[in-house]
């Protein structure tokens, strides 16, 4: 089975949500974020998924994040950022929205 690209931390942390909508951002393409939803069972758990064909500029620009936002009709304040790259941070910073950053650790390497 392909390891999936979502962190067991991440993982535990959507099964806890329960402020409002989940969302993707990702500098990967639409197509391969939906495929990697779908090998976790989780993708009916997400409305808006942008992926890097959706934007102009990739993170750290705002722009995917804002886009999301507009959609479903989140404030930048209401909203989470759950990243673990230091351009997740940044992206999150410029739109204005709360990053939780995930920090890896030895045993989530394969």
């Amino acid at each position: 089975m392909p390891r999936s690209p979502f962190r067991p931390d991440f993982l535990r942390l959507m099964d806890r949500w329960r402020g409002g909508p989940l969302a993707v951002c990702s500098s990967n393409s639409r197509e391969a974020v939906l495929a990697a939803l779908d090998r976790i069972g989780a993708r009916e758990q997400f409305g808006t998924v942008v992926g890097r064909e959706d934007v102009g500029r990739l993170k750290p620009s705002p722009e995917g994040l804002n886009a999301i936002l507009e959609r479903e009709a989140v404030p930048s304040g209401r909203a989470l950022f759950v990243g673990d790259r230091g351009t997740d941070v940044s992206a999150g910073e410029a739109a204005g929205v709360p990053v939780l950053q995930l920090v890896a650790h030895e045993a989530d390497e394969p």
